[in-house]
Formats: structure tokens, C-alpha cells, sequence
């Protein structure tokens, strides 16, 4: 029988077959490059100023100094748990939605079209334990934005990229630890995150993008604005040859109740105080080389997270969304 080592191996081995990474000079400077540099290297050409005012901030943002491209890497440091997709209760009637393991918003996009691209930005929260568990536990939470979450179709999936907040406390000492992954998830799969070489630390701001290349490849972006190191940009395509595209039916930003990796059990959810995504912007488009237009969040659906408690029994919400900076943002909190 294979240890679990030598599966996670195996599992490695079939992503990084896969892959396509691009690398970028560490001192590589986008905003003086030209259009074939750009593609050459994995990154998208600024958006019009005049026609995506707000995709052309962000990327501005996103590619200016502090900037040092580092070289994207692969493992499964942290192994324990995954990620997946929310088991949602709808709230009729309403644009709220709960569910047991996320908080934060979705959209889908208008006329028949498909999510091309996603970005957001978020500062990485605080970890700690919650004042109403006792005081030894492992608490954890991820953040994230990613594709097709929503829909529960046949073979659906969900690319996705962000960090993790954890807080372990042994013996009233706790010990948080963050860090950045991403992962493809995939129905009937229990694989953890893939763990990035990306460094960050509570109070961090992160900025990510997803983009869809072609109705197969998916291309990850992940930059720490505050240190300005930059993972240099992979593309990925789906996890499984039954899946022969990807859907683009929702975008979703997400603060996440992680499941422990060998049974559907949800670990705790720790003290996260608030988080609020920023930059909040979808493109949408009839195919990925057809011209978008951005979405924002007007029309999103919020989710707050709920558990049941006992003695007495009742449905109790632990983290509630709300939008933030007109319809740019969303924020998340704990309760």
C-alpha cells in the first residue's frame, strides 16, 4: 500500500505534467515592456484606461514597484486539509445565501456569457483562536478567489488561488501561520491545496488575478503588494481528461471554512475579525478571445457561514458578507 507521501508524490508528479510555467527575469519591469514581451513572459497587456477604467488601476497596481518576480514552485507542505465546494441553503427571497464552509460573494454573468477573468485584493487576516471554544485546537480559514464554485453540474470544478490563516494552540499557546496555494478542485476528489513559495504575513496585501487563455488552460497570478514579490505566472489545465473546459458560470471571492482531507468534517474557523476584498472585478465574454466587458458586484449574491449549535439547538451565523466601496468590494466577518 502506497504512504501517503508517495500519493501526494504521485499526485505532484501528474500536476506538474501539466503545467506550463513562465519565468520572468526577478527584475522584469512590465510597465516598460511591450505587448510581445508581456506575452512572452505569461502577463496581460493594460487594459484600456478609457473603456476598463477599473481593470487598468488595477493592473497598474499590480505591475508597478514594489515588483520582484520569484519562480513559481510546487508542493504539498501543508497536506492536512482541502478546500471545497459550499453546500448552500438559499435564502428565498432574498440575495443572501448561506452555507457551513464560506462567506463572501458571487456572480454569474449576464447574456449567456462566461467568467474570463477574475481580480481581487485582500489583506491577509489575523488568525486567532475564537473566545467560545476551549483554549487547544487547530483553527483554520483560507481566502481566495476562483471560477465556478457555484454550479453543481455534472464534473464541475473550481480553479482557484489565495492564502491560508491558521492558528494552532497547544497547551494556551497559540501559533498562527499563513501562506499562499491554489488548487483545481474537482468533485469527488479529495486533494489538498498546492502550496506556493510565496511568503506573506498577517496585515499583507494580496492581489490576484485568474484568466481563462483558452476553454482548456486556466493562468494563476498572485503577487504580495506589500513586499512586492510577484510568482511568476502558470498556466494549469483541468485536473481530469472528463473535464474538457472550463465553464466560467460564476466568480466567486471567499473566505473559507477548510475540510479536513480524509472525511468531510470542517475544521474550526478561527477569529479572522474582517475580511474585505477589494478591486472586486469579473470579465465576462461570450468565449475567452472574444472582447469582455468587466462585472462588478451589483447584482452579486452574498453568503453568510453558518454552523449548528446545541443546548439549545439552533443554526447560528459565524461570518456574514456585506458589499463595501459601492459595488468594488465585499467584506466578511466574524462573528
Amino acid at each position: 500500500m502506497n504512504t501517503k507521501k508517495e500519493t501526494l508524490d504521485v499526485l505532484l508528479g501528474q500536476i506538474l505534467e501539466r503545467t506550463h510555467f513562465f519565468k520572468p527575469p526577478a527584475d522584469f519591469d512590465p510597465l516598460k515592456a511591450d505587448r510581445k514581451r508581456l506575452q512572452d513572459f505569461g502577463l496581460p497587456t493594460l487594459p484600456d484606461r478609457v473603456r476598463d477604467p477599473e481593470r487598468h488601476l488595477f493592473w497598474l497596481r499590480m505591475y508597478s514597484q514594489p515588483l520582484r518576480f520569484i519562480k513559481a514552485d510546487f508542493s504539498f507542505l501543508l497536506s492536512d486539509f482541502r478546500l471545497s465546494q459550499r453546500g448552500p441553503l438559499p435564502a428565498v427571497g432574498t440575495r443572501y445565501e448561506t452555507s457551513p464552509n464560506w462567506s463572501g460573494a458571487y456572480i454569474t454573468p449576464k447574456h449567456s456569457q462566461m467568467v474570463t477573468e477574475i481580480d481581487g485584493s485582500w489583506q491577509v487576516p489575523a488568525a486567532s483562536p475564537p473566545g467560545n471554544l476551549p483554549m487547544d485546537g487547530d483553527f483554520r480559514s483560507s481566502s481566495w478567489v476562483g471560477f465556478d464554485g457555484q454550479r453543481r453540474y455534472l464534473d464541475s470544478s473550481l480553479p482557484q488561488i489565495g492564502t491560508s490563516q491558521f492558528v494552532k494552540v497547544t497547551n494556551g499557546q497559540a501559533t498562527p501561520s499563513y501562506s499562499t496555494w491554489w488548487q483545481w478542485w474537482l468533485r469527488g476528489q479529495k486533494n489538498p491545496p498546492v502550496t506556493l513559495p510565496l511568503a506573506v504575513s498577517q496585515g499583507d496585501l494580496i492581489m490576484c488575478s485568474l484568466i481563462v487563455v483558452n476553454r482548456t488552460t486556466v493562468r494563476f497570478f498572485i503577487k504580495n503588494q506589500t513586499t512586492g514579490d510577484f510568482l511568476s505566472p502558470f498556466d494549469e489545465r483541468p485536473p481530469s481528461a472528463e473535464i474538457d473546459k472550463v465553464s466560467g458560470a460564476t466568480a466567486e471571492w471567499i473566505l473559507e471554512r477548510p475540510t479536513h482531507l480524509d472525511d468531510d468534517g470542517l475544521y474550526e474557523l478561527p477569529n479572522y475579525n474582517t475580511v474585505v476584498f477589494s478591486s472586486c472585478f469579473a470579465v465576462t465574454a461570450f468565449d475567452p478571445a472574444s472582447p469582455g466587458q468587466t462585472q462588478t458586484l451589483p447584482g452579486a449574491k452574498l453568503i453568510n457561514m453558518f454552523e449548528v449549535r446545541e443546548r439549545p439547538h439552533r443554526i447560528f451565523d459565524i461570518a456574514v458578507a456585506e458589499l463595501t466601496e459601492g459595488d468594488q468590494g465585499v467584506a466578511t466577518f466574524y462573528r
